[in-house]
C-alpha cells in the first residue's frame, strides 16, 4: 500500500517532505481505527503550526474522548484561518479526492467534537 511507499522514502530522505509522509501515516492509522498511533504520528509532524494538523488533532482527540483537547485544538484552527470551519474542511477533502466513506467518518469524528454535521458537496 501508499503507506509503505511513504516509510521507505521517509527511511530514504527524513528531511525532505517529511510532512507528507506523516500525513500520509496519520491518515492511515485513522482509517484503520488506531487513534493513539495516528495522535503519536501526528506529534511529531514538522509543521505543527498548519490549520490542516489542528483538524487532524481535533478528529482523533474527539475519538479518544477528549473533548477538551479537541476544543483546543479546533480554536488553534480558528487562529490560523479565521474562516475555518467543518464546511471548509469538507470541501477540502473532496478537492484531495478523499474516498467519500473516509470523509463521512471523519466529519463524524469533528462533529463528535461539536463542530459540524455533515454539510452537503
Amino acid at each position: 500500500p501508499g503507506t509503505t511507499h511513504a516509510i521507505k522514502a521517509h527511511d530514504l530522505n527524513p528531511v525532505y517532505a517529511s510532512g507528507w509522509y506523516k500525513s500520509t501515516l496519520y491518515y492511515d492509522f485513522y482509517r484503520r481505527g488506531m487513534y493513539r498511533e495516528a495522535l503519536d504520528v501526528l506529534k511529531v509532524h514538522p509543521a505543527q503550526g498548519l490549520v490542516e494538523n489542528q483538524h487532524k488533532y481535533t478528529a482523533v482527540y474527539a475519538e479518544l474522548g477528549d473533548l477538551d483537547k479537541a476544543h483546543e485544538h479546533w480554536k488553534k484552527c480558528l487562529e490560523i484561518d479565521p474562516d475555518w470551519s467543518a464546511e471548509k474542511m469538507f470541501h477540502l477533502f473532496h478537492l484531495w479526492n478523499f474516498e467519500e466513506s473516509f470523509v463521512v467518518r471523519y466529519m463524524l469524528s469533528i462533529a463528535k467534537a461539536g463542530y459540524s454535521t455533515l454539510p452537503s458537496k
